[in-house]
């Protein structure tokens, strides 16, 4: 059975009616930890023979049977530093709620360690265990650099660390403080900035190809528009006069920096 369900589960009293049905059951995966404890007591709690197909919790009730996580997660990051990587980014939950996935990070930290590589806080993106929230995590990893001229074409890279907050990333605080900065030190009209998106094209033969697509705009003052994501609201690109806050996403989409460098890529690898 799917440990996953739909709906509050009354998991004691599902627990109870299964005994005398089954032999055994078997669950799959955690999922959440926290939300699933209360089913795996249930089921110890009803004396229902059970097995968890998963990673092992230090306090869990039954026996939990599956790959080494920890293994795996220290396998996948040592190919990657074969073949040169050394900029590795890891995206999940790492605390015990998802203890897999925690697992393979710790294997992930191994191999670093291993290859004498400090673990950058940067590279290790928060995503809850669903499909949407990995895509959120991923757009916002991807898209929330900017560069600023006044500011010597950083934070680039950074730009999502200024978002952090204890309780995740606020890119409205974020965009609050890039102006204060600006303002501060008297930076000039325009204040020009751009988004830069780098692609590497890894080739079964082992070379790699980069590609690299920018969008030149300005920094502009308030927060302009609801589309978007990251930055957009206070980005203005050249020639337009709405910011990619505002802008249509089918429309930003055709002048992103992300297209450019797609754009390059496809016209040199495959036209």
């Amino acid at each position: 059975m799917r440990a996953e369900s739909r709906g509050r589960v009354d998991w004691a009293d599902m627990a109870r009616r299964w005994a005398p049905l089954v032999g055994g059951i078997i669950l799959l995966g955690y999922g959440d930890y926290v939300s699933y404890r209360e089913k795996l007591d249930a089921l110890a709690d009803a004396n229902t023979r059970f097995i968890i197909y998963g990673a092992s919790a230090a306090d869990q009730p039954g026996l939990s049977l599956g790959c080494d996580n920890l293994k795996g997660g220290r396998m996948a990051t040592k190919h990657l530093l074969g073949l040169g990587r050394r900029r590795i980014a890891i995206l999940g939950d790492i605390s015990q709620r998802h203890p897999e996935f925690a697992s393979r990070y710790d294997g992930h930290v191994q191999a670093l360690g291993e290859a004498g590589i400090d673990v950058d806080p940067a590279l290790t993106v928060f995503a809850d265990n669903t499909e949407a929230d990995a895509f959120r995590a991923v757009r916002d990893f991807l898209d929330s650099g900017i560069e600023v001229e006044a500011l010597g074409w950083l934070p680039g890279v950074r730009t999502a660390d200024w978002a952090e907050t204890p309780t995740g990333r606020n890119f409205t605080m974020a965009m609050e403080k890039l102006w204060d900065i600006l303002e501060k030190t008297d930076a000039p009209e325009p204040r020009r900035a751009r988004f830069v998106c780098t692609l590497c094209l890894s080739w079964p033969d082992g070379h790699d190809e980069i590609f690299e697509g920018a969008v030149e705009g300005r920094i502009v003052w308030p927060m302009r528009g609801t589309n978007g994501f990251g930055f957009d609201p206070v980005f203005l690109p050249d020639g337009e006069d709405q910011t990619f806050g505002e802008m249509h996403p089918v429309k930003k989409h055709q002048m992103s920096h992300r297209a450019n460098a797609f754009d390059k890529m496809v016209k040199a690898c495959f036209g």
